[in-house]
C-alpha cells in the first residue's frame, strides 16, 4: 500500500501495540445486554455508526520506521461479526465469555470483533472486542453511549461525514457525527 493510502499511527496508540504480549493482548472486551437485538440489527448499528469512523476499517501494519494504519482491502462486516447461536445461562455465559478473552485477534484484519448471542438467558448479549489501539475504555463508552443516545435521532446520525481525506502524521480523524 501507498504511504499516501496509509498513515502513521499515533505514538500512544503504538505505545499499545508495542505492549501486546500473547499471554497479555492489549484488547478492551465490552459485554452489554440489549434487549431484543437482532443480527439485522447489529448489522445496520454498525454499518451506520460503527462504520462512520473510518479507523475501524483500517489495520496497524508494522512498517518502518513504525506502525501504520492501512485500510483492509478485503473488508466485510461479517469478518467482524459471529452470531452464536444457543441458549446460555449465567454460568455458561460467563465460561464462555472468558474462553474469549485471552483469545488473539486476527492480525491480518482491523483488530476487533462482536459476538452477539441473542437468545441467551435475560436477554440478547452483546460482546465486544477490540484493540486498545483503536481507542481507550473511556473513548469507547462515550462513542457507544452517543451512538445510542442518538440513535431516536436518525436523521443526524445517518449524515455523518464519510470523510475519505488521508491523515498525516499527529492528526486524528474526527468522530462521526452521532457523537457528542
Amino acid at each position: 500500500m501507498s504511504q499516501k493510502e496509509s498513515h502513521l499511527l499515533l505514538p500512544v496508540d503504538s505505545a499499545w501495540l508495542a505492549l501486546e504480549r500473547p499471554e497479555n493482548p492489549m484488547t478492551i472486551t465490552v459485554m452489554l445486554r440489549v434487549e431484543g437485538l437482532t443480527e439485522a440489527r447489529l448489522l445496520e448499528f454498525l454499518r451506520i455508526y460503527w462504520l462512520a469512523w473510518e479507523r475501524f476499517r483500517y489495520m496497524p501494519v508494522r512498517r518502518a520506521p513504525g506502525w501504520w494504519w492501512e485500510e483492509d482491502p478485503v473488508f466485510s462486516l461479517h469478518h467482524h461479526l459471529q452470531v452464536v447461536g444457543g441458549e446460555l445461562d449465567r454460568q455458561a455465559l460467563q465460561d464462555w465469555v472468558s474462553a474469549r478473552l485471552n483469545q488473539p485477534l486476527p492480525t491480518y484484519r482491523p483488530l476487533w470483533k462482536f459476538w452477539l448471542l441473542p437468545d441467551a438467558e435475560g436477554g440478547a448479549v452483546l460482546l465486544l472486542r477490540m484493540h486498545h489501539c483503536y481507542a481507550d475504555g473511556l473513548s469507547l463508552q462515550a462513542y457507544l453511549t452517543g451512538c445510542a443516545r442518538r440513535r431516536r435521532n436518525r436523521r443526524r446520525c445517518f449524515t455523518a461525514r464519510r470523510n475519505r481525506r488521508t491523515w498525516g502524521v499527529g492528526e486524528e480523524p474526527p468522530m462521526p457525527g452521532c457523537v457528542s
